[in-house]
């Protein structure tokens, strides 16, 4: 680099500072050879010669490269000057040559100084491979360190080891040396015979020259492949630098631009504004112009026909003069009439226009009414206009919004078009359980009847969180010859958690024929041995049905099932066991993974409440205990509820967006979902379209905030007036006082003011929602 940056100041210069600032950086360059060593040798006094040979010879090429741009002939002028240049080149070499022998620090420094000069033109890259060679240098230290421990922690496991390596080390040393001393006196052996042939003084100069050599040509090599490294390094070191500084630039130049379209943008909008405005004044002070020059126009016609009036005035006052001159001639006793008559009319035409210039008066005051009024009905029309555009303008920014929120909400949970997909997986498990209602007609196994979509999936408005995209309850009925008894236990405490099915024999004798079947009750043990056991013996624990045992019948019997199904020749179902469900993986030929949670449940009555096989809360659940669920009813109550929207669906992205809110909180969806299905009664269908998303949103967080306050939040279906007559529930869901779902906070004290502290962040989460749309 430094050569460079000396080949181009020579290059800018002009030829005859050209030759000067060459002769001066050749001695330059000669003067930091001692820089190596402290002691001079005859060697690199002869190296020092052969520069200042090549350094003259480099100075003559650049010479004849430069003096041609004198002119473009030579003149014997031109001769002169170089020859004398060449004697003044070689007496300042000379004389330089002989200051550097005899003064070596002084050269040192002055060589110093003369690298500092020109490293000054290119310092920023100098300090760039500093705080490289810095960092290189603590990297190497730190590699150091660590190599070092590494080692003190494997020499104490390969201490035996290195004890063996040892030992063969010092064999080999051992054989080596004797190798060595044998070879040595064969050597001095020789060296002595021709030390006493030729002299043994020449003999040992000659060895001392050739190891020095040697010595010097191994230095030479070491030092040219750690400069080559060096350099290696600090090209790529460069490349790396010059690759980011691109990076960096075409990034400020991008934002650069983005910026500056963006204030184009801007002042054009601007523009455009002021434009308009400019145009609408000057609209304006056109009228205001055409106005006043109307009511100029009308003034000097008013007084020109005034002119007009008075010449015509005149006229007959010359004419009645004349008549008056030629009676006073004929009759001057009518003189004094006259003259009453003329004065009685001066007053009535005074009085006349008198009358017309009130009358004028009168007109123009009105006319400046009217146009004050007309004015004042302008600005009035202009400024209803302005706040129905300003009205208009905020309705189109808040729909606007809104719609960014609805999609804001469809991206961060995708619909994936969940009725279709839905619709076709229901109807496929349908066929599938048609199939085992064959397998099972000639059984004494529960008839599973159709199936009814529940759970959040189902709706669209799952959280991320959930893993099940589909989640139904399959209903079972009793088979032939039993009867299923519902045992409800604890019925203060709603819905029932200890609840159990008993298995009671029916007889049916009289309709054996019809049932292909004998009666459990009234047939010998010796005949129902031909006849397969009954469902007391299969699958219930004493006289109870037993929850486990069902679940692996129906997950045995539903792969059975799909061997049949025509779609298992394209898509693969993988069913299996999961507690007190039955989870279905089904994959079709597009490779989407779909997961069912098949629940199973027995029906309370004609009511819309089932027992089902899911879990509690408890830490153990028995097998034979079948709690009490509400899903059934909570279903058909948001279909009633899409009955009466029609297509406007939004009450379900409201769902949506909030279940992404709890993500991250102690609030469950269904305490959101109890939340929703008493504003959904309270307040009319109508009200929850997309126009009123922000309204109903915080509706939804304050009677959230109300019910943590409060620490009660009333269970939807038990004990509710406003649920709708559609929903069959239990007199006793109905007559029952609603349990508290925030039962919890009430008795944990802490866990409440937590809630507390979690609904404003939940209101925060939901602001930075409609700002920032995050």
């Amino acid at each position: 680099m430094c050569e460079i940056s000396i080949i181009k100041v020579v290059q800018n210069c002009t030829p005859e500072s050209r030759i000067m600032a060459l002769a001066f950086i050749f001695a330059l360059l000669g003067q930091i050879l001692p820089l190596a060593g402290d002691e001079f040798h005859e060697e690199t006094f002869i190296r020092m010669r052969q520069r200042e040979i090549m350094a003259l010879a480099f100075i003559f090429a650049l010479l004849a490269q430069t003096l041609p741009l004198a002119g473009d002939e030579f003149h014997e002028d031109t001769f002169i000057r170089m020859r004398q240049r060449e004697v003044y080149l070689r007496e300042q070499m000379t004389e330089l040559l002989q200051e550097a022998e005899q003064s070596d620090r002084d050269h040192s420094r002055t060589g110093m100084r003369a690298l500092l000069f020109t490293l000054l033109s290119c310092w920023k890259i100098v300090g760039v491979l500093c705080v490289f060679g810095l960092l290189f240098w603590l990297i190497w230290k730190i590699e150091k360190k660590f190599w070092e421990d590494q080692d003190n922690s494997d020499e104490e496991s390969c201490s035996s080891e290195k004890e063996q390596e040892e030992e063969l080390e010092q064999e080999q040393d051992e054989e080596e040396e004797v190798s060595k001393e044998q070879e040595i006196k064969e050597e001095e052996e020789k060296l002595e015979e021709e030390k006493e042939e030729e002299g043994e003084v020449s003999k040992e100069q000659e060895i001392k020259e050739k190891e020095e050599v040697l010595k010097e040509q191994e230095m030479e090599e070491e030092e040219a492949s750690k400069e080559q490294e060096i350099k290696e390094k600090e090209e790529v070191l460069k490349e790396q630098e010059m690759k980011e500084e691109e990076e960096k630039l075409e990034e400020e130049k991008k934002e650069e631009e983005e910026a500056s379209k963006e204030q184009e943008m801007k002042e054009e909008a601007l523009k455009e504004q002021g434009m308009k405005e400019e145009e609408e004044k000057l609209e304006e002070e056109e009228k205001e112009e055409e106005e006043a020059l109307k009511e100029q126009e009308m003034k000097e016609e008013e007084e020109v026909s005034k002119e007009q009036e008075m010449k015509e005035e005149e006229e007959v006052l010359k004419e009645q003069e004349m008549k008056e001159k030629e009676e006073v001639s004929k009759e001057p006793e009518m003189k004094e009439e006259e003259e009453k008559l003329e004065e009685e009319e001066k007053e009535d035409e005074q009085q006349q226009e008198q009358v017309e210039a009130e009358n004028i008066l009168k007109e123009q005051e009105e006319e400046n009414k009217q146009e004050k009024e007309d004015k004042k009905e302008e600005e009035k029309q202009q400024e209803d206009e302005k706040k129905e555009e300003d009205q208009q303008e905020q309705e189109e920014v808040e729909d606007k919004q809104q719609e960014d929120i609805f999609s804001i909400v469809d991206l961060l949970q995708p619909m994936q078009s969940h009725q279709e997909n839905c619709e076709e997986i229901v109807a496929l498990l349908n066929d599938l359980i048609s199939i085992t209602q064959y397998f099972v007609a000639d059984t004494f196994f529960p008839v599973p009847a159709t199936s009814i979509e529940v759970g959040s999936a189902y709706e669209g408005w799952a959280p991320l969180k959930e893993d099940i995209f589909l989640c139904l309850l399959v209903p079972l009925i009793a088979p032939r010859g039993h009867i299923f008894h519902l045992e409800l236990r604890n019925t203060e405490e709603l819905p029932g958690k200890n609840s159990h099915i008993r298995v009671e024999l029916k007889c049916t004798c009289g309709y054996e024929r019809n049932m292909k079947m004998l009666c459990f009750i009234h047939t010998s043990k010796k005949r129902l041995k031909n006849q397969q056991p009954s469902l007391l013996e299969s699958l219930c624990t004493g006289s109870y049905l037993d929850v486990e045992k069902t679940v692996y019948w129906f997950t045995e019997v539903i792969k059975t099932a799909w061997e049949c199904m025509p779609q298992a020749a394209i898509c693969s179902l993988n069913v299996m066991q999961s507690g007190r469900s039955c989870k279905l993986q089904l994959k079709d030929i597009s490779g989407i993974i779909s997961l069912i949670e098949i629940v199973l449940g027995i029906q309370q009555g004609n009511t819309d409440i089932f027992l089902s096989s899911q879990e509690t809360e408890a830490d153990y659940t028995p097998n034979t205990t079948w709690p009490q669920t509400c899903v059934v009813a909570e279903e058909r109550f948001f279909k009633h509820i899409a009955a009466h929207a029609g297509e406007d669906n939004s009450y379900l992205r409201y769902m949506k967006l909030c279940a992404y809110i709890l993500v991250g909180y102690n609030f469950s969806t269904y305490e959101l979902k109890t939340v929703l299905m008493h504003l959904l009664t309270a307040i009319p269908v109508e009200l929850w379209s997309w126009k009123y998303f922000v309204q109903r949103m915080d509706d939804i967080l304050r009677y959230l905030q109300c019910c943590v306050e409060e620490k009660r939040l009333d269970h939807f279906l038990i004990g509710n007036e406003a649920v709708p007559a559609e929903i069959i529930l239990p007199r006793e869901f109905r007559v029952s006082r609603p349990p508290n779902l925030f039962q919890h906070l009430e008795q944990d004290p802490d866990r409440h003011e937590q809630a507390l502290y979690e609904m404003e962040m939940l209101q925060d989460r939901f602001t930075t929602l409609l700002t920032r749309g995050k």
